[in-house]
């Protein structure tokens, strides 16, 4: 299947999905909402049910890719029937569909929806290539290259004793 032929999951997201399998045949829900932000930060999603969401933990769920065209008042910026879809991006040719892969280490039961799940995915185009313009793909690219640079990363660490800002050193005392 998908997220499987493509490599696109730890083996902790696989272990988690095999749990996820388990606890939605012991605690069933009427939908799962499929949550992913577009390039402008706005909330995505697709509601499926127990039975669909079973079959995206194996092949994802598609999508298309209109709405990260589009700017953050709605309208077109990209021209996507064009070749590169306007971005000089083959794979962008003809607005293209997306494959959404959930992350099962998402996974939650929304308290303010009865009988309702949420779960973050990732987008890929349908080769298995991260989507461009996914935050959370930019994201990780960007923690990738923080971590190969040796840089300081707040996320990753309290205190960064090579950075000047946290560095501790002497006070100057006054004479």
């Amino acid at each position: 299947m998908f997220i499987h032929e493509h490599g696109l999951w730890t083996d902790e997201q696989r272990l988690r999905a095999r749990e996820l399998r388990q606890r939605l045949e012991r605690e069933p829900l009427e939908l799962i909402r499929l949550a992913w932000a577009d390039p402008h930060g706005a909330s995505r999603a697709k509601a499926v049910s127990p039975v669909v969401f079973f079959d995206v933990l194996e092949r994802g769920y598609n999508i298309n890719v209109a709405t990260t065209t589009l700017d953050s008042a709605g309208a077109r910026v990209f021209q996507s029937f064009t070749r590169g879809g306007g971005m000089d991006l083959p794979e962008m040719t003809g607005s293209p569909n997306l494959v959404i892969v959930p992350d099962p280490s998402t996974f939650r039961v929304l308290p303010w929806a009865s009988g309702v799940g949420w779960v973050v995915c990732d987008e890929y185009f349908r080769n298995g290539t991260p989507f461009h313009f996914s935050p959370r793909h930019l994201l990780r690219r960007q923690l990738a290259r923080a971590s190969a640079s040796r840089a300081c990363v707040a996320a990753r660490s309290a205190r960064c004793p090579s950075s000047p800002a946290t560095r501790i050193t002497p006070r100057p005392t006054w004479t």
